[in-house]
């Protein structure tokens, strides 16, 4: 099975792979700062402003305030 772009589905996941371990530090960190900082259920203010910075860090653009 090819993807739109060319890449196998082996392809991508091997890439999505490679990802991942290449910030498994920074994934490890982000997750210790959450269980570090526990918030209410349903009003995750600062895990919510957290992963939005990784995520714009990342390059992506989080929906905020939804």
């Amino acid at each position: 099975m090819t993807a739109a772009d060319g890449f196998t589905v082996d392809d991508l996941k091997r890439r999505v792979c490679e990802a991942i371990d290449g910030r498994g530090e920074e994934i490890i960190g982000v997750a210790a700062t959450i269980m570090a900082n526990p918030e209410p259920g349903f009003r995750e203010v600062k895990t919510a402003r957290l992963v939005a910075d990784v995520m714009t860090r990342l390059g992506l653009a989080p929906r905020t305030g939804i």
